[in-house]
């Protein structure tokens, strides 16, 4: 895979889950570090979890992903990224309602013989988001 791919996949949680549901094996493992998820082979989990980062009513809530950087060949890559955020509620309780935050994470992705993925693993700077919000001063 590549950078396009990677762009492409991400893009892909704005509104089109059927489509980012389908580049996934049936068996596979997923963890978002920072919110200390892991699923393993239940795309249903998967999916409910992607849905936050709808952005069906960008006036008052969005999620907006783009990746600047690959590294990798066709099996395996980690790509960087940025998330823009403005949020409608509490963030991972903090109250964050009509704030913008932006914050960098990576993700390290794996692939099947047939394209899907099966290993994916993500971390990103919550120290950015916390700051914005005001919890916390560095």
């Amino acid at each position: 895979m590549n950078k396009d791919w990677a762009q492409a996949w991400i893009k892909r949680f704005d509104r089109q889950l059927d489509d980012l549901m389908s580049l996934y094996s049936p068996e596979f493992y997923f963890i978002d570090i920072n919110f200390e998820l892991e699923i393993v082979n239940d795309k249903a989990a998967l999916r409910e979890f992607f849905s936050v980062f709808d952005n069906s009513n960008p006036a008052v809530k969005y999620d907006d992903f783009d990746v600047f950087d690959y590294a990798g060949d066709e099996r395996r890559g980690t790509f960087q990224w940025t998330w823009k955020a403005k949020h409608a509620d509490d963030f991972l309780g903090i109250p964050a309602a009509g704030i913008e935050t932006e914050t960098r994470g990576m993700t390290l992705m794996e692939w099947n013989e047939d394209g899907k993925i099966i290993r994916e693993e993500s971390i990103w700077d919550l120290v950015r988001i916390l700051k914005t919000l005001g919890v916390i001063k560095i």
